[in-house]
């Protein structure tokens, strides 16, 4: 009997040796170059923010003078425009990533931008586009802590908003400012650090099915069809020889 595993016809074809696909870069490697670190543009929207919610604030301690309202007018007026151009910069780069993390995504970097401009659209779509990052970035499993602070961000923006309408500065319209300022932040540097994440451990690599190649021609014998085997009949089938004529 052969000796040799590739030449023995009664062995199954070895598979192939090469290792399977590592995945796009491991812990200890070079960051994933497709990520891209959001870290920068989420700083300074929450910077500015702070910054704008912190003039809304002085604009009600604001003593009654032309200077220092001028003073806070344009304070509040820089602060709001950096924070928009810096929070979607921060917007724009995270959507890039999470469809990136998450190929099956169907965000769309027009319509999660514009969403927030369109009257009526943007009472009731930007939370929504921030959950489906959220579940992009996290793979379907976004924390429950992060969904209930996306619902308390937007529905403090929009009363806030309301107020600052309808109601002249008060301490209840501040407290309001806050309120979705903090959540932001906090949205921001949660959805920055695990996509951050992704980019230096790496993607996982999703399970697809491997056809492993023979190591060969095999052997002529061991593909040959095998032919008929003669059987003896069974013996009830058998004839019955009376013992006279066996005499």
């Amino acid at each position: 009997m052969p000796t040799d595993p590739e030449n023995n016809p009664y062995l199954p074809p070895a598979s192939d040796p090469t290792a399977p696909e590592a995945p796009a870069n491991t812990t200890g490697g070079e960051p994933d170059s497709r990520i891209k670190d959001p870290r920068s543009w989420g700083w300074a929207a929450i910077t500015f923010i702070w910054i704008f919610c912190l003039t809304l604030t002085l604009q009600w301690f604001t003593p009654p003078h032309p200077v220092w309202e001028a003073i806070v007018t344009l304070a509040i007026g820089i602060s709001v425009t950096a924070s928009v151009i810096s929070y979607l910069g921060w917007l724009h780069l995270i959507i890039t990533n999470a469809k990136t993390i998450h190929p099956g995504s169907k965000i769309s970097h027009g319509w999660a931008i514009g969403s927030y401009f369109i009257p009526l659209v943007n009472w009731i779509f930007p939370p929504m586009i921030m959950k489906e990052i959220a579940d992009a970035t996290f793979r379907q499993r976004t924390p429950r802590a992060l969904v209930y602070i996306v619902v308390v961000w937007w529905g403090s923006f929009v009363v806030s908003g309301l107020l600052r309408k309808f109601m002249p500065p008060s301490p209840l319209y501040t407290a309001t400012i806050w309120i979705p300022g903090i959540c932001v932040a906090w949205l921001i540097i949660r959805i920055s650090l695990r996509q951050l994440d992704w980019r230096n451990e790496g993607l996982p690599v999703p399970l697809q099915p491997m056809v492993m190649p023979g190591s060969g021609p095999r052997p002529v014998a061991a593909t040959r069809i095998p032919g008929p085997v003669n059987r003896p009949a069974p013996a009830e089938n058998l004839p019955v020889i009376p013992d006279s004529e066996t005499e």
